[in-house]
């Protein structure tokens, strides 16, 4: 019950913060694979006020190996060759203008900043020598996230660039304007 609730405040916020946005921006995101981080892509909702904050939230998934096999396992003939993480992150947050409205704007819209909190986990996985990935329940880990970057809109797109502190791992967006 107490889930419920909290989904539904946090739906509501966004909603009236979306509401009474000067932008509202669709993001598609992704982020390539860093280290042993796999490859993510995930969506964000942006609302950006010109002359005041604003709200988001947004979220990824791994894209796994194609050679990705759930709960496999290479009995005696195979020794570990690689490891890696594949993550899930969830965030909400605030946005805010980095430049007053009246600022002589030149190829832009506006440009804001965003920075929230949200919860990753990290799934562990295992590369065999036979070249199967599949989980590795040792290396999993989970917890808070600090997530943060910077939104350049133009109209009616947006680029948009943040990270996630718990994969230390930078990602890309392209927004499209929603209102």
């Amino acid at each position: 019950m107490k889930k419920q609730s909290l989904s539904l405040l946090l739906a509501g916020l966004l909603s009236s913060g979306s509401a009474m946005a000067d932008a509202g921006y669709f993001d598609v995101i992704y982020s390539p694979q860093t280290g042993e981080m796999t490859k993510t892509i995930g969506f964000g909702i942006y609302a950006l006020n010109d002359n005041g904050v604003g709200g988001y939230f947004n979220g990824m998934i791994p894209i796994k190996p194609s050679n990705y096999s759930a709960g496999y396992y290479c009995w005696y003939t195979c020794a570990e060759a690689e490891t890696g993480q594949a993550a899930y992150v969830g965030n909400i947050g605030l946005t805010f203008p980095l430049m007053p409205s009246s600022f002589e704007k030149r190829g832009y819209q506006s440009l804001h900043a965003y920075m929230g909190l949200g919860y990753g986990a990290i799934e562990g996985m295992v590369k065999y020598s036979d070249g199967t990935w599949t989980d590795d329940p040792n290396r999993d880990k989970n917890g808070f996230n600090a997530n943060g970057g910077l939104i350049v809109a133009f109209d009616p797109i947006s680029i948009n660039v943040g990270v996630n502190s718990i994969t230390k791992a930078v990602y890309l967006g392209l927004g499209f304007k929603t209102k």
